[in-house]
């Protein structure tokens, strides 16, 4: 497995992240149930943390590696699942499902190959797409 050119990515993907605008969330508060709803502006600032922990993991991947990243992305969908625009939760969704199939292509081959290479090219457009979303939101906010 080559997790170098995913980490590449995801580094780019928290970079990204980071370059929004907007004031730092100091909230130690829990994601907000489903049925709450959240800015896209403040489901940013949440996510934040999770893609530079996601990234970690890919820059440095170890035998437990699936069973951390997991986790993350799951936390990433709830907190898409509370945002109030459909066109926010999707941003959000297409870049976990693009995680998810870079993480099953990783699984199902023996080395890097074009699906993974393909779904690294799905990670990095569906992070922009985010990532001018959060700005976009955060400027408005």
């Amino acid at each position: 497995m080559n997790f170098y050119k995913a980490a590449a990515v995801l580094i780019l993907v928290a970079m990204a992240l980071t370059s929004c605008k907007g004031s730092e969330s100091n909230s130690s508060e829990p994601t907000p149930p489903a049925e709450e709803t959240i800015s896209m502006a403040t489901a940013c600032e949440e996510i934040k943390p999770l893609v530079l922990e996601a990234s970690e993991l890919f820059a440095s991947p170890g035998p437990d590696f699936f069973e951390k990243i997991n986790p993350i992305l799951d936390e990433i969908d709830s907190i898409a699942d509370s945002i109030e625009t459909e066109e926010g939760r999707g941003a959000v969704l297409d870049m976990t499902q693009a995680w998810d199939k870079f993480i099953a292509a990783v699984k199902a081959g023996d080395g890097v190959g074009d699906s993974e290479k393909n779904s690294l090219a799905e990670i990095s457009k569906t992070t922009d797409a985010l990532s001018a979303d959060c700005d976009k939101a955060l400027l408005e906010n």
